[in-house]
């Protein structure tokens, strides 16, 4: 069951630019939103993750001593999963 919402002229630009920017369709960024909003998690596997709708602006921080290799992994799991909780 899906419901329709009709955005404001004055912030359809603006949506359909961010959503394009994080690569994903307006419906996925808008459900990001009410999810982020709700404080909702989405289910990716067996995981539960909280996902921000403007996950592709953050940045992972370096834990104190983690080397350029264990960082680059985890920013690409973290990518994959916040990926796969946008679609």
């Amino acid at each position: 069951m899906g419901v329709i919402v009709e955005i404001p002229d004055e912030l359809a630009g603006a949506v359909e630019s961010k959503a394009s920017g994080l690569n994903i369709d307006v419906a996925g960024f808008i459900a990001a939103l009410v999810r982020e909003k709700l404080k909702l998690p989405v289910q990716v596997g067996e995981l539960e993750v909280f996902v921000p709708a403007d996950v592709r602006d953050y940045e992972l921080e370096r834990e104190p001593g983690e080397s350029d290799e264990d960082y680059q992994a985890a920013s690409m799991a973290f990518d994959a999963l916040f990926k796969a909780a946008l679609k």
